[in-house]
């Protein structure tokens, strides 16, 4: 329970403990672990397909929703590269090609990012953004899946172990009682 607390009250108070550089640090890495990074940029670019989408859909420009879309952002790293799009964008550069960014290091997954490339080659981008949102979420859906198939046996294994030193615990305070009786 103590342990629960200190917890809570750490991710309560992350603003105030983490600076931006620290928190920026934190966000990359998380970024790069093997399937929990891959959750958090398929979630995030879910999240940043669907703000795009309505934004086009509703008749916003394409910098509007992208400035909307940097303030959906939670990870850090992802605001960072929708900050890079956007400058990029204004520049000239495709929207998808600004998105999908250079050596895996874009706001979109790569499939994502062809999905909106698509999208703007065909003159459908909101419809486009639209399916990479899906894609996005089918994805994190899957990855969670088996994220969760992979705990199981590690969660009965620590159960198991559990269950084992209270049973050890109760046999030998038990032998214990017996030698001091017997005395």
């Amino acid at each position: 329970p103590v342990l629960g607390v200190l917890v809570a009250v750490l991710v309560a108070m992350r603003q105030r403990l983490l600076d931006e550089e620290r928190s920026g640090a934190i966000s990359r890495r998380v970024l790069r672990l093997p399937i929990v990074g891959r959750l958090v940029w398929h979630h995030q670019a879910g999240m940043v397909c669907d703000v795009l989408a309505s934004m086009v859909e509703g008749g916003g420009d394409v910098l509007e929703a992208l400035d909307q879309s940097i303030d959906v952002a939670r990870s850090r790293e992802i605001r960072r590269r929708l900050e890079e799009a956007r400058s990029r964008v204004r520049e000239g550069s495709d929207l998808a090609a600004a998105l999908r960014g250079e050596d895996g290091d874009g706001v979109l997954p790569p499939m994502v990012g062809a999905v909106v490339g698509v999208g703007v080659r065909t003159g459908e981008l909101a419809e486009s953004l639209r399916r990479a949102s899906a894609l996005c979420v089918q994805r994190q859906e899957r990855m969670t899946q088996t994220l969760l198939t992979l705990m199981e046996p590690g969660i009965i294994l620590v159960l198991s172990a559990s269950v084992g030193w209270v049973v050890y615990s109760l046999v030998v305070g038990m032998l214990a009682m017996t030698d001091i009786a017997s005395g």
